[in-house]
């Protein structure tokens, strides 16, 4: 005697919920809005490390906040937008960071806090896509 079985597809789990989201958006936002950033040294010369950090964390910061108010409309689509905006950071904080090593006179933060954060993020977001993107 064979039983035929019927598999129920699986509710969605996410990955990342509006909390960790809103979070994240905090944390970001927190160090792109509060924190004083001058994108000139010293010596009046235009620091553009300066400009990629911040606009990373501000960038960031926003689009962490859009995907948390999108979650609670579609998950899937705002857990997408909250893995490609954790890339791009990654990819601002490794740019800003070889930048700031570059140069040997100015620094933003330390480059291996950035390259730090860029590989938690990155790796964090680049997984949580290919999941994504794998169960689609």
């Amino acid at each position: 005697m064979q039983e035929s079985s019927q598999h129920a597809q699986p509710s969605y789990q996410g990955h990342a919920g509006p909390g960790i989201m809103l979070l994240s958006a905090a944390l970001f936002g927190y160090f792109g809005f509060a924190y004083s950033w001058d994108p000139t040294g010293v010596d009046g010369q235009f620091l553009p490390f300066v400009v990629i950090v911040e606009w990373s964390l501000k960038g960031g910061a926003i689009g962490f906040v859009i995907a948390a108010v999108l979650s609670f409309l579609a998950a899937w689509p705002a857990e997408i937008l909250y893995a490609a905006v954790g890339i791009i950071t990654a990819v601002g904080f490794v740019v800003g960071g070889t930048l700031d090593l570059l140069d040997d006179q100015h620094t933003v933060m330390s480059p291996f806090l950035l390259f730090f954060f860029a590989a938690w993020n990155g790796y964090g977001s680049i997984m949580s896509l290919k999941s994504l993107l794998r169960g689609r």
